[in-house]
C-alpha cells in the first residue's frame, strides 16, 4: 500500500517557510510518502513564497498541489480502502 498525506493549508507569512519545509520534503521522499497539498486561500496568495514552498513539498514528494480559492467548491476525494 502506498502512503500519502493530504495537507490542507492557507498561505503562511513566515519569510523562512522554504527552509522550514525542507526537512518535511526530505522525510517524505525518504519514506516514499506522497504529499498532496490543498492550498485554500484568496487567489492573490497563489503566487506567494508559501505557495511556492508548498508546491515544492508536493512535487518533490511525488504528490501534487491544488490551489483552491477560498469560496470555490472542493474537489471530490476518491478514497481507496486497503485490501
Amino acid at each position: 500500500m502506498k502512503r500519502a498525506i493530504l495537507f490542507v493549508t492557507p498561505h503562511m507569512d513566515d519569510p523562512n517557510i522554504s527552509s522550514a519545509i525542507q526537512p518535511y520534503i526530505e522525510r517524505a521522499a525518504q519514506n516514499n510518502i506522497r504529499v498532496f497539498v490543498w492550498f485554500i486561500d484568496l487567489d492573490i496568495y497563489f503566487v506567494t513564497t508559501s505557495a511556492a514552498a508548498f508546491s515544492m513539498l508536493a512535487i518533490q514528494s511525488g504528490g501534487s498541489m491544488f490551489a483552491i480559492q477560498a469560496l470555490s467548491n472542493f474537489p471530490t476525494l476518491k478514497l481507496i480502502s486497503p485490501r
